[in-house]
């Protein structure tokens, strides 16, 4: 029997097009896509970047792109006003890049959903002045007040009790997980013939906290003769407001006197998919140092191409098992980070296991699973938004 189809809206800050797309603008791409695939009619609403048309149809995907500035609010909850009683599901992000929510609650609550990718206490903390962050932690907290019959979708176990010890309702919560975005994954290159090099990927913010992984590189080389030709890889784009960590990166770069030692890769957007995949089939080991992470979508394409993770606590369980498919360390323990890097750096065989239960690891993840699961909420909301309309006076 053909599967009933649904009709979704994403109200997001960046559509995949976007060249200062990030994490959580490649979820909600990457789901609204295999939503599409799957003969759902997808709407997605985000913000206009410069050349972009405000209409386009890309996947089988209908982007509707607003201006940004003034008034950005606005317009996104206009759009919402067009099509909120034409589709099954609405689904907002909650924070994403530069976006405040658009507050699509004031039309709609029956079909609406939020997307909140982790408690940001942490992020807000190492981003912002304290002035700042401290407004920002009350405003989160507001909205979860603001929100609280709304369902939440989140994307893992760690996020959703988190945001329960922040006033979100458990029954209210749907963990969705993100999955890899790499369109094709090599061979697995084996320990001997991978070059002694660490590598980040990811958006350069200063809440990645990619200094430790700099600090982290000083001291594996002084561990050991062998160790000193181990080099870290730095790649990703750069957002407008944190050109000046990125100063402070190659400044920290000379002070600790590695600079022959680290390579910045900095790109106008996101990473072209081919070069994403040879740094991490090539590199030993993906690090991961940043407070928080709601999920970690690069974690898990490192797992696909076969190389270990270190990663803080920040990380969730769901995709990290602590000596199964990389190692754990408390955020900001920069000795352990550099111990578990140099074991996995000299030791072939702890290093093997962990690359080979790290391709199996990923494979749990994928956008039709994900996709499945909003389509089971959307079944949820169009049952409600149904009793509702029978019990309507």
């Amino acid at each position: 029997m053909e599967t009933s189809r649904f009709s979704f809206c994403f109200v997001a800050s960046r559509d995949w097009e976007n060249p200062e797309c990030a994490g959580g603008d490649l979820y909600l791409s990457n789901v609204a896509r295999s939503l599409a695939s799957r003969g759902n009619r997808v709407i997605y609403i985000s913000e206009r970047f410069p050349g972009a048309p405000f209409h386009e149809r890309l996947d089988d995907v209908e982007i509707r792109r607003v201006e940004r500035g003034l008034g950005y609010a606005l317009r996104q909850l206009r759009e919402v006003f067009r099509i909120r009683n034409k589709v099954d599901l609405i689904i907002e992000e909650m924070f994403g890049g530069k976006k405040l929510p658009a507050l699509s609650l004031a039309l709609t609550r029956k079909r609406l959903a939020i997307a909140w990718y982790q408690k940001h206490d942490k992020i807000f903390d190492e981003q912002y002045p304290q002035p700042i962050a401290s407004m920002l932690r009350r405003m989160e907290r507001i909205l979860v007040r603001i929100y609280s019959k709304v369902p939440v979708i989140t994307l893992s176990t760690k996020s959703s009790i988190e945001l329960a010890e922040i006033g979100v309702n458990p029954s209210k919560i749907h963990i969705v997980p993100s999955a890899a975005v790499l369109e094709t994954v090599p061979s697995r290159v084996p320990f001997q013939k991978r070059e002694d090099h660490l590598v980040f990927i990811g958006k350069i913010r200063k809440y990645k906290r990619i200094d430790h992984a700099l600090r982290c590189l000083k001291r594996i080389r002084e561990s050991s003769l062998d160790l000193r030709k181990v080099k870290l890889v730095i790649a990703g784009n750069v957002g407008k407001g944190d050109k000046q960590y990125l100063r402070h990166l190659n400044d920290l770069t000379h002070e600790l006197g590695i600079e022959d030692a680290v390579e910045f890769r900095i790109y106008p957007g996101l990473i072209p998919h081919k070069e994403k995949a040879s740094l991490l089939g090539n590199a030993k080991i993906l690090l991961q140092p940043s407070p928080v992470e709601g999920f970690s979508m690069t974690t898990v394409e490192a797992n696909m191409c076969g190389t270990p993770v270190i990663v803080s606590d920040g990380v969730p369980r769901d995709v990290v098992s602590h000596g199964d498919n990389g190692f754990v360390y408390p955020f900001g323990d920069i000795d352990s980070m550099a111990s578990y890097s140099d074991k996995l750096l000299t030791d072939a065989g702890l290093w093997n296991q962990l690359s080979a239960n790290g391709v199996s690891s990923a494979r749990k993840f994928t956008w039709e699973n994900s996709a499945s699961l909003l389509e089971l909420l959307a079944t949820e909301v169009r049952s409600s938004v149904g009793r509702f309309r029978r019990e309507a006076p």
